[in-house]
């Protein structure tokens, strides 16, 4: 006995039929919710695109309104996927940038920035440059743009991450002393050569940071010298004592 399917597809049918009239209108590609950049792509234009397969492989006849709907949403699944992609990375960096970091990152962040502007109106009333309703060639290109300029950051977050452990690390090292290193060899050549790495690849606002460090290489210096004085003078004591206890003075 065959289950008659009719009462549920006409129901489908409505409720797809409502929506498709009034809740699934093109939107801009971005929007901002509570305080994050997100792709701005309706979850049930997925969800519709994955129903008319089903019901077309079940020999459904679904109305050309809600198929054209479905078809549009299937070529867009990709592009909405890659922007969330996108996304979510800059919200991963975002939250990975401080107050002095953003000033050295300020060329990519800009970048970012500007590439995401033309997914928003420039002004009231006016329509962003690039939108769903854009063509899907120039779509692509804006949300491919888009992906390559936050990884990009994404790089720059990372080098700036791991110089400031190489900083780090160095300055550890300057001032870890047991009082017995030889002063000529210490060097400050690896926190320079960090500088010049990081201006090289066009970190801005350097000055700020090199200032930092200069104060923290200082402090670490006058303890490793301070520690070597303490040695060296307790060498000379040591000696002195140990001289007077065998009678040799």
């Amino acid at each position: 006995k065959h289950v008659d399917a009719s009462p549920l597809f006409d129901q489908w049918l409505e409720t797809w039929t409502n929506k498709c009239a009034s809740g699934l209108r093109d939107g801009p590609l971005l929007k901002v919710a509570h305080g994050r950049l997100c792709a701005n792509f309706d979850q049930q234009r997925i969800e519709l695109a994955r129903e008319v397969d089903c019901l077309r492989r079940l020999n459904f006849r679904v109305p050309e309104t809600i198929a054209l709907v479905a078809d549009e949403a299937r070529q867009r699944i990709q592009v909405a996927h890659a922007l969330r992609s996108a996304c979510r990375l800059y919200d991963r960096c975002s939250s990975h940038i401080s107050d002095d970091d953003a000033c050295m990152l300020q060329p990519w962040i800009q970048a970012c920035r500007d590439v995401a502007a033309k997914a928003f109106p420039a002004s009231r009333g006016q329509a962003p440059r690039i939108a769903w309703t854009s063509p899907s060639e120039s779509t692509r290109a804006w949300v491919d743009g888009f992906a390559e300029t936050v990884a990009s950051l994404q790089e720059k977050v990372d080098v700036l991450s791991k110089a400031r452990s190489q900083c780090d690390a160095s300055l550890s090292l300057l001032s870890a002393s047991d009082g017995s290193r030889d002063m000529e060899n210490i060097t400050t050549k690896p926190l320079q050569d960090v500088v010049d790495r990081l201006a090289l690849e066009g970190f801005q606002g350097l000055n700020q940071w090199v200032a930092s460090l200069d104060g923290r290489c200082r402090a670490a210096l006058r303890e490793t010298i301070r520690q070597s004085l303490r040695h060296r003078s307790g060498e000379k004591t040591g000696w002195g004592r140990s001289a007077l206890t065998r009678g040799q003075l």
